[in-house]
């Protein structure tokens, strides 16, 4: 049965007073940040340069508080990742769309005047099922009896079986048990279901559990996807202009004592400020690859440890000529790799290039494989598909591996059965100095860069009060 949402136990603040606990650190060397500049201000530390971190030190900096961003890697961004070595323009490695004309991320993109393409003509969406490839369209509209997206007919069966207090279970569960989903449970169909949920969310239909999708509403998003003309890194990059940003500092240990807390880096350096934003990827969260001290509370380790940590990889080809149809949006297929769309879609610079965004499982398949073996099924795959051997077309690959990266080491979040309710515990502050915020932290906008800007300015305004 669906559980109780639990309702997050604050920790209580000791009454040591900020002048003892200063002096005391400084005694151990600790570095403070550089003074406020105001009576109200704040000196905040931000674990993380990704969206939400970016977001949450903008938003403090405009309000006149002093922040510092904490970066491990030698660039910032986090899961967006931008490169220019292998097309005239940008190829996402990592983040690529901004789902919807509504969007957060479009407050950046006109503020800044960032230009956008569309992301591809949905006209032209197929299928790959059985060996054949058809209209997917057609496809979807045969199987629901309507123009209703798969997606939004098992969202809808999900929102009523939970209203109805159905019992937990998967979203495959779900299919096998609904009347409203009977048309679905064909072995090829719900192969296609699961490599779609997989490649989008980062977990297939025998992982999500169903009151958890219920919770992700994207409730006024819109419905179409963008790209960025310039790339997803250099709007990252624009909205960091001005911060201070710390590269190649990782953290170690994050520790707190009365009013203020204690961070310090893998070198040993020491920082101490009124605040810290965690915006860590949940999956090194649950490796504990960050110390806290005191722990953190049973409720947020519970959460930490509730929540599913998925993967999702991109396998991203350029060849000497095209082979597939020019007006191509997404190749959905029943295969290890599962969406293949142009990367390049709508420009008039554009080499043949192809992406394979591939989630859940099979991800974890090709993280085994490693780069050379998953460039190798794709063009294997690719070849089965169009019926031709297109290896000796390719120019060069390249494999990004978000599950073995080391400071990713996963997708996005998602929920399995009986975990909802716990993204609100994973956003929620321990005490009056530790807060969190990142795309896991959001209950109703998870697995998207404009859910994990909304949750760094969330973040933001409880650090102010």
């Amino acid at each position: 049965m669906k559980k109780v949402k639990r309702k997050a136990k604050l920790g209580k603040t000791s009454l040591v007073s900020r002048r003892e606990v200063l002096k005391s650190l400084l005694a151990m060397g600790a570095v403070a940040i550089t003074p406020p500049v105001a009576a109200f201000s704040k000196r905040v530390i931000v674990i993380g340069a990704g969206a939400a971190g970016i977001a949450a030190a903008r938003r403090l900096k405009r309000d006149g508080h002093t922040v510092m961003i904490l970066e491990a890697r030698d660039r910032i961004g986090g899961r967006v990742s931008t490169d220019r070595t292998l097309s005239p323009y940008p190829v996402e490695l990592g983040a690529e769309f901004l789902h919807g004309s509504r969007v957060t991320t479009w407050d950046y993109v006109n503020s800044f005047g960032f230009r956008t393409l569309r992301a591809g003509p949905n006209t032209s969406d197929f299928v790959h099922i059985n060996g054949h490839t058809i209209d997917a369209h057609q496809w979807q509209a045969d199987l629901a009896g309507s123009d209703e997206s798969l997606e939004d007919l098992i969202w809808d069966a999900a929102e009523a079986w939970t209203e109805n207090d159905g019992d937990e279970m998967t979203i495959d569960q779900l299919i096998e048990v609904s009347d409203d989903l009977a048309e679905l449970r064909d072995p090829a169909t719900r192969r296609i279901l699961d490599n779609m949920y997989s490649e989008e969310v980062a977990a297939g239909t025998t992982q999500h559990g169903v009151y958890g999708i219920v919770e992700a509403t994207y409730d006024d998003d819109g419905s179409r996807d963008y790209r960025l003309e310039q790339g997803y890194s250099a709007l990252l990059e624009r909205m960091a202009i001005g911060l201070d940003i710390r590269l190649n500092t990782p953290v170690k240990r994050v520790s707190r004592g009365g009013l203020t807390a204690t961070v310090e880096t893998m070198d040993g350096t020491l920082y101490t400020a009124d605040a810290v934003i965690v915006t860590l990827p949940l999956a090194l969260l649950q490796k504990g690859v960050v110390q806290f001290d005191p722990p953190l509370p049973d409720w947020k380790q519970e959460a930490i440890n509730a929540l599913g940590a998925g993967h999702v990889d991109k396998v991203i080809l350029r060849f000497k000529e095209r082979f597939w149809p020019e007006d191509l949006g997404e190749l959905t297929t029943d295969k290890t790799l599962q969406v293949w769309w142009q990367p390049g879609w709508g420009r008039a610079d554009s080499p043949p290039i192809l992406t394979a965004n591939t989630g859940g499982l099979n991800a974890l398949t090709l993280e085994n494989l490693g780069e050379a073996g998953a460039i190798d099924l794709g063009l294997q795959e690719l070849s089965d598909i169009f019926g031709m051997n297109v290896r000796n077309q390719l120019e060069v690959g390249t494999f990004a591996g978000w599950g073995v990266d080391p400071y990713s080491q996963m997708g996005y979040s998602y929920v399995p059965p009986d975990a909802d309710g716990y993204r609100a515990d994973l956003a929620a502050p321990v005490g009056n100095v530790l807060f969190f915020a990142g795309e896991a932290t959001h209950v109703t906008r998870p697995a998207c860069v404009h859910g994990a800007i909304e949750t760094g300015l969330r973040a933001a305004k409880e650090v102010t009060g």
